[in-house]
């Protein structure tokens, strides 16, 4: 634990084992490796090293490599979903952890997909509804996912930004 700054806050951690971070088939920090997406990996625009960084990142790495605290669902071939929230990550708001999250996709070669919850968000915005469609035969009705069921049948990351904010019958 102390090798990865998680003892005391605040303490100073050797990053340079992070050098390693693009394997074959993984992508993560030593000794925390996810498996690569099927999206293109990007490299160079986000620094992992900074302290701060690497021990989020290195936090979220592991988190994902974990049974719990969700069930992990398998949604299609080579592809996981973990279940993981993110709290704080011992910082202020608006210190990253979006674009912690994000840059670890883009790394990683999976795609995020980023909803912004609100007191506004409906289930029907989550998971869809059957919405007007016109064809030769008239106006019909006809099934439109929503952006969550999208994202989870492409098997993208799904970020829920500002949980807190949704209604309750959106939580449940």
């Amino acid at each position: 634990m102390g090798n990865y700054g998680w003892g005391e806050y605040g303490a100073n951690m050797d990053v340079s084992h992070s050098d390693d971070m693009q394997l074959d088939h993984l992508f993560g920090i030593n000794p925390f490796y996810i498996k690569k997406g099927f999206s293109s990996c990007e490299d160079g625009r986000f620094e992992f090293k900074a302290p701060t960084t690497c021990k989020n990142a290195l936090r979220v790495l592991r988190a994902m490599q974990l049974p719990k605290p969700g069930k992990t669902v398998h949604n299609r071939p080579g592809s996981t979903m973990c279940l993981t929230l993110l709290s704080g990550l011992h910082c202020s708001p608006g210190v990253g952890k979006t674009s912690l999250i994000t840059a670890l996709g883009k790394y990683s070669g999976h795609r995020v997909v980023r909803i912004n919850l609100s007191e506004q968000t409906d289930m029907m915005d989550l998971l869809g509804s059957d919405l007007p469609v016109e064809s030769d035969e008239g106006m019909k009705f006809s099934w439109s996912d929503g952006i969550l069921l999208q994202a989870l049948k492409e098997g993208c990351w799904v970020l829920l930004d500002e949980l807190n904010l949704a209604p309750q019958s959106v939580l449940e």
